[in-house]
C-alpha cells in the first residue's frame, strides 16, 4: 500500500508541476497559409508547428520547468519572436513590428524588454552594463536571469568572470551560447601565448592518422596554418606562407596546414590546386570537444599560429604580412 501510494502521489505532484502556456501570435496577412514553427531555444527541438490564418496562430501546451522559445513564421524569409515562458503563461506577441513585441502582463517578457531598454538608452556602455548586471543578480534563481546572461555572453572577456556568475545563476548551464562562450573562453586561455601546446588528431595528406605533437615540440619552431578549402581570405593569404616555407623551412622551422571544418576530398583538391608544399593536417569535422577548433577555440580563419621549439605556444591570430618578420625574429 506504501510502494501505491507513493506512486500514486508522484504521478499526481509531476501532473501538478506541468504548468500551461499559451502564445498567441499576430502577423500581417502577408504570411497566411505560410507556417510557424515553436523551437525551444535551449536545446533546438522544433516542439510544434501551425499553419497562419487570418493574421493570427497560436502554441499551447505543459512544461515541467520555465523555457524560453523561438516563434519562428515562414522561417528564413519570415519573422520571429523570443518567449521567455514561466508558470502558467499567457502570452501575446506581436511580430507584426520589429522588433517583435512580447506582452504578458508584467512577466518575464515585459520585465526583459524594460531592461533591454533601458541598458540601449544608457549613456553609455558601462551604465548598460550595470543594468543587465543588475537584472541578472535580481534574477539569478529565474530563467529572466540566465537569459539575460545569455545576452550578453559575448561581452565576457575572461573564463573566471562568466565561469563565476554562471555558478551563481539558475539555468545559465542550459544556453548553448552561454555554453560554448565559456568553453571558448577557457580553451582561449589555455592556448594562449606562453602556453604548452595542446595536442589533437588528424589525418596526414597520406591519409594516416597523425597528431600535433608529430611537429610540435620537436625542436623546431612550428607555423601553424588553420585553413579551409571553401575560405577566400585563407586562400588569398596562402602565397605568404608557401613564401615562408620556401624561404625558412629546414633545420629550424616546419610549416603546417591545418585543415577544419571541411570535406576531405575538397581538402586534397585545394592543397593540390593552390601548390601548398608544405606538410598539411586534415581535422575531419565532429562534434568531438577534443576537435582541432574547439581547443584553440578558433571562431575564425584563416588563424596563424607560432610554436616554438620546446613547445609553448609564442603568437597566435597573426597576419600573413607578419609572418617573414616574426620568423626570422624568433630564428635569429
Amino acid at each position: 500500500m506504501r510502494t501505491l501510494f507513493t506512486i500514486i502521489f508522484s504521478a499526481v505532484a509531476l501532473f501538478a508541476s506541468a504548468q500551461e502556456y499559451t502564445i498567441s501570435c499576430t502577423v500581417s496577412d502577408s504570411f497566411n497559409d505560410k507556417p510557424a514553427f515553436l523551437v525551444n531555444k535551449v536545446t533546438g527541438d522544433t516542439i510544434a508547428r501551425t499553419n497562419i490564418a487570418g493574421g493570427t496562430f497560436e502554441f499551447a501546451g505543459k512544461l515541467d520547468t520555465p523555457s524560453v522559445f523561438d516563434v519562428i513564421v515562414n522561417k528564413a524569409k519570415g519573422v520571429a519572436a523570443t518567449v521567455i515562458v514561466g508558470k502558467n503563461v499567457k502570452v501575446k506577441a506581436d511580430l507584426t513590428v520589429r522588433p517583435a513585441k512580447v506582452l504578458d502582463k508584467g512577466g518575464y517578457n515585459e520585465k526583459f524588454a524594460e531592461i533591454r531598454t533601458r541598458a540601449r538608452e544608457a549613456s553609455d556602455a558601462n551604465v548598460a552594463n550595470e543594468i543587465y548586471f543588475k537584472a541578472i543578480r535580481k534574477n539569478r534563481k529565474n530563467i529572466l536571469g540566465a537569459y539575460v546572461l545569455n545576452t550578453i555572453a559575448r561581452q565576457f572577456t575572461d573564463y573566471a568572470s562568466l565561469d563565476a556568475i554562471m555558478r551563481d545563476v539558475k539555468h545559465a548551464g542550459e544556453f548553448p551560447l552561454l555554453k560554448k562562450t565559456h568553453s571558448g573562453l577557457y580553451h582561449r586561455e589555455q592556448t594562449a601565448p606562453g602556453m604548452p601546446f595542446v595536442d589533437f588528431d588528424g589525418l596526414a595528406l597520406d591519409g594516416t592518422p597523425a597528431k600535433l605533437s608529430d611537429y610540435a615540440g620537436k625542436g623546431k619552431y612550428l607555423v601553424v596554418d588553420f585553413w579551409a578549402s571553401w575560405c577566400g581570405p585563407c586562400k588569398r593569404e596562402m602565397p605568404k606562407v608557401i613564401e615562408a616555407n620556401k624561404k625558412y623551412a629546414g633545420e629550424n622551422l616546419i610549416v603546417l596546414g591545418v585543415c577544419i571544418g571541411d570535406l576531405e576530398d575538397r581538402f586534397r583538391a585545394a592543397v593540390k590546386e593552390l601548390g601548398l608544399d608544405y606538410q598539411q593536417l586534415f581535422v575531419p569535422y565532429t562534434n568531438d570537444p577534443k576537435t582541432a577548433s574547439t581547443l584553440y577555440n578558433v571562431e575564425t580563419i584563416p588563424h596563424l599560429m607560432i610554436i616554438a621549439p620546446d613547445g609553448t605556444i609564442l603568437e597566435r591570430g597573426i597576419q600573413a604580412s607578419e609572418l617573414d618578420s616574426k620568423i626570422a625574429g624568433y630564428i635569429k
